[in-house]
């Protein structure tokens, strides 16, 4: 298997990367410029393209350009802890799964290689039916509210959006604010259009 990386200024990620990844046998590529890297996915079948380095043009460029012209290369975007923003456009920008650094070791080859080995794969189903109030918790979760600002906003307590928050994650099946975007977020027309009318329902 091999792999594509580009990381956007973020070098310590990437080579973490190839470390880790170099250790299991997947050989990993690691073009510096963008221009390199796009010329890079048009010379051979590459398993898959992970792009690191935060909200840049560049990453973003080539997630745009990778999913235009080789969409057949599934594309796994690497985002800082807690940087909700660019886990919500990237994957709305079609990437193929979005991974919240740091992560464990396991869970980064897991990615890669499922990804690798499953080109082309549909996206998973939106899963759980959420209650009127959980949709509207959401709502402001994806917006990157706080428990206190989502209290304040729908005047509940924070201890109530907490229980909430708990029971959209596990509906959802998600661990962390980036699984819980990838389940609704990247779940098809169906989950696209739950969110999309998530604001509609506040009031």
């Amino acid at each position: 298997m091999e792999c594509l990386v580009f990381a956007d200024g973020d070098e310590r990620t990437a080579e973490t990367l190839a470390s880790v990844l170099g250790d299991e046998g997947i050989r990993v590529t690691r073009p510096l410029e963008l221009d390199e890297c796009l010329d890079l996915l048009a010379r051979h079948g590459w398993g898959c393209l992970v792009l690191a380095g935060g909200e840049t043009r560049a990453m973003f460029d080539a997630l745009s350009q990778c999913r235009r012209i080789y969409p057949e290369v599934p594309v796994l975007v690497l985002v800082r802890h807690g940087d909700i923003g660019t886990a919500v456009r990237a994957m709305k920008a079609g990437a193929a799964d979005c991974v919240e650094m740091p992560a464990k070791t396991a869970r980064l080859l897991s990615v890669v290689t499922d990804l690798c080995c499953q080109t082309g794969r549909e996206p998973p189903a939106y899963r759980a039916q959420l209650t009127r109030m959980e949709r509207t918790v959401l709502g402001h979760i994806l917006e990157g509210h706080t428990n206190r600002e989502i209290a304040d906003a729908i005047c509940r307590s924070p201890r109530t959006i907490e229980v909430h928050r708990r029971h959209i994650m596990k509906k959802l099946g998600a661990t962390n604010l980036v699984e819980l975007l990838k389940q609704t977020l990247y779940a098809g027309d169906a989950g696209r259009t739950e969110v999309c009318h998530l604001h509609a329902e506040r009031c």
